[in-house]
Order: C-alpha cells, then structure tokens, then sequence
C-alpha cells in the first residue's frame, strides 16, 4: 500500500484558528489524523495586529494537531480572508525542533 502525502491546513480566524492533518486513504476518502484549535491572539477583523501572538496561536493550533502524529507533513495550506488578502502562491521551509 502507498501512502499518500500528508497535508496540513491551517484556517486563521478572528476567534479561533484550527489545524487539521489529513492524508487520503486507499478507498479514496480522507483519514483525519489530527485536529487542533487556539483561541486567535493578534488577529483583528482579519487584520494581523500582533504577529507575535499570531505565532503563538498557529504554533499552538498546531502542536495541538500533530502531538501525537508519527507521520511528517508534506503539504502546508494556509486560509486567512479579510479585504485586506490577497492571494500569493510561494513556497518555502522551516526546521523545527525534535522532528
């Protein structure tokens, strides 16, 4: 059996923000393996007003998802909306610790 890569999605809200970890199972469907929330800090109406307590919230949100995740992530996707968005395609990397 393959495994299919294992995505990460974070949604940033102006209450809360939630991470859930997936990957596709071999009948086609969606195994969540993991799901995560934090009350949102630093986050306004949609406008980011303290980038710090934002990272906080996400790294929280996620820590929550992934805590006892043995898979790696594979794909990160990322919602926050506001009129102030605008969507940018890029990708990039991040060492974090013990895994």
């Amino acid at each position: 059996m393959m495994v299919d890569k294992t995505v990460l999605a974070i949604d940033i809200g102006s209450t809360k923000t939630i991470s859930v970890v997936a990957q596709k199972n071999i009948h086609g469907g969606i195994n969540i393996l993991g799901v995560g929330a934090s009350a949102s800090e630093g986050i306004k109406k949609g406008s980011i007003v303290d980038i710090d307590k934002l990272s906080q919230t996400i790294n929280k949100s996620v820590s929550n998802a992934t805590s006892t995740m043995p898979y790696s992530i594979d794909n990160v996707f990322v919602s926050i909306s506001s009129i102030h968005t605008k969507s940018i395609r890029n990708s990039g990397s991040i060492n974090i610790q013990n895994g």
